[in-house]
C-alpha cells in the first residue's frame, strides 16, 4: 500500500476494471478530514419516523447513520453503472450522496428516482476530475456532519416524500420493471440456443 508518512492511501479503482489502476491522491485537505476523526467516535443515532415494512435488509446498520455515501463499483469511469450499493439507502429511506462515475445523480433521476439537489448541491456530480468530484462530496459529508442530532432530525423529516417516493417507486414500479427486462434478456440470449 502506498503510503505518505503517516496517511495510507483511501481510494483506487478495481484492478479487474477494464481502466488502469489509478490512486486518489490525498491532498492536504484530505488529510486534515482523516485527522480531525476522534479514534473515539461514535455514531449517535435517532428515531426513525419511517416503517420500512420488508425491506428490512441492513436496517439496523442503516438506522446509524443519516446519510449514506454511496460507494459504486466505479468512480473514474466514463460509463454510469449502479449494482444493489444505489439501492440500499432508497429501500432503507434514507438520504444519499453518490461517489459514482460522473453523470450518476442525472442517471438515477432518469430512471424515476429523486434525489437531494433541494438540500445540498448535487454539482459534484458534473465533475470529470475524480480527486475534485470526491472533494465536492467530502465538503457536503463534512456540512452535514456539523450539523446537531436535532438539525438531522428536521431535515431528516423535511425529506420525507423524497424518501417516501423513492422507496414507493423503487417498490412499486422499478423492481418488477428491471426485473421483468432482465427475466426477457435471459429468455432471448436461451432462446437462440435451444431453437
Amino acid at each position: 500500500m502506498l503510503t505518505d508518512q503517516n496517511y495510507p492511501v483511501l481510494l483506487y479503482t478495481n484492478n479487474r476494471s477494464r481502466i488502469n489502476d489509478k490512486w486518489v491522491l490525498h491532498t492536504a485537505a484530505m488529510q486534515n478530514i482523516i485527522t480531525s476523526f476522534p479514534a473515539d467516535s461514535s455514531v449517535k443515532n435517532f428515531s426513525d419516523p419511517y416503517d420500512i415494512g420488508p425491506y428490512e435488509n441492513d436496517h439496523a446498520l442503516f438506522q446509524q447513520a443519516f446519510l449514506q455515501i454511496v460507494t459504486e463499483t466505479v468512480f473514474d469511469y466514463p460509463v454510469v453503472s449502479f449494482t444493489e450499493k444505489t439501492f440500499k439507502p432508497i429501500v432503507n429511506k434514507r438520504p444519499f450522496v453518490m461517489l459514482g462515475a460522473p453523470g450518476s445523480i442525472d442517471r438515477i433521476q432518469s430512471l424515476g428516482f429523486k434525489t437531494f439537489n433541494k438540500f445540498w448541491s448535487e454539482d459534484y456530480d458534473n465533475i470529470q476530475d475524480p480527486e475534485q468530484r470526491l472533494l465536492a462530496v467530502v465538503d457536503i459529508v463534512d456540512n452535514i456532519s456539523s450539523m446537531s442530532i436535532n438539525e438531522l432530525q428536521d431535515l431528516c423529516i423535511s425529506m420525507e416524500d423524497v424518501l417516501n417516493y423513492n422507496f414507493n417507486h423503487y417498490v412499486n414500479n422499478f423492481k418488477n420493471n428491471e426485473l421483468k427486462k432482465l427475466e426477457q434478456m435471459c429468455i432471448e440470449n436461451l432462446k437462440s440456443r435451444y431453437d
